[in-house]
């Protein structure tokens, strides 16, 4: 039991962290809020949109005045994340699952800092866990303690039955976070070209190194934790190494730019990239 939270604080400590020291203002700027709302009038100064001029107010005082917009900002995020036996894999640092915890919990907790609402769906073969959006800091400790104590038994995941359960129960425009290694049948990508007329969706692919090399790596030793384990890696023999290539090409081809990472590097820097460009 205290293993277990100390592990989620672990998580928290190095999300808080990363969160303040890197991500600030770059979550923002790469994703505006929903619109524009109406502030205040006053009168024209040099250099405003002339587009924005209140002529009735102009009209009354006889002094040119004009509108005063704000961004709307609140977003709603909603992190889609895949719990199936694939993801506990990992041949370095870390299985695919601690790093896709590490990437929830940090766009969960830059998102709330910006004041946006977070929800969270756990799909394996089917939808294991629903956490609806909100705010505040205490919800994203929620989101973690759920996501590590969820139950991980699926063998294979449904990521079209996620996309579908998104589409059905988020009525609400906002970003998703879809986080798998996409080990998976090509169907979701069907969904995914509805979808994103409503939601701006960042997939994430998670990959470790091995993936696709065992027999190549044929003189190393594997140590295997569960027989369940094992049949995954005999079942990963043929496996591509190029899966995320080739899977970042199929998302570009419908005009969706994933982020990816790999379980033998910072996770971090992959992120920051993405912010940094899409910010521009």
């Amino acid at each position: 039991m205290f293993e277990f939270f100390d592990y989620i604080k672990k998580v928290n400590i190095k999300i808080k962290f990363l969160s303040n020291d890197i991500f600030a203002g770059e979550y923002t700027s790469a994703f505006k809020g929903r619109g524009l709302e109406f502030e205040e009038i006053r009168e024209y100064i040099a250099g405003d949109d002339v587009k924005t001029v209140d002529w009735n107010n102009s009209a009354k005082t006889g002094k040119l005045h004009t509108k005063i917009f704000k961004e709307e900002r609140e977003l709603t995020v909603i992190i889609i994340l895949d719990i199936s036996a694939s993801m506990y894999f990992g041949s370095k640092w870390a299985f695919k699952s601690d790093i896709a915890t590490e990437v929830s919990a940090l766009l969960a907790y830059t998102a709330v800092k910006s004041n946006d609402k977070v929800g969270a769906i756990l799909f394996g073969r089917g939808i294991k866990k629903f956490i609806p959006p909100k705010k505040g800091r205490t919800h994203i400790w929620n989101i973690i303690k759920t996501v590590v104590e969820a139950e991980k038994r699926d063998k294979t995941s449904d990521i079209s039955t996620a996309l579908k359960f998104l589409g059905d129960t988020i009525k609400k425009r906002g970003v998703v976070f879809l986080i798998s290694d996409f080990i998976s049948d090509d169907n979701f990508y069907i969904h995914l070209k509805s979808l994103k007329k409503k939601f701006d969706i960042v997939p994430v692919i998670i990959t470790d190194p091995y993936e696709g090399n065992f027999r190549s790596s044929s003189k190393n030793i594997f140590n295997f934790e569960d027989s369940e384990s094992a049949l995954f890696c005999q079942n990963r023999l043929d496996f591509s190494p190029k899966h995320s290539e080739t899977v970042t090409n199929k998302f570009k081809n419908i005009d969706i730019h994933p982020i990816s990472i790999t379980t033998d590097k910072p996770y971090i820097n992959e992120i920051a990239k993405y912010f940094k460009e899409r910010g521009k």
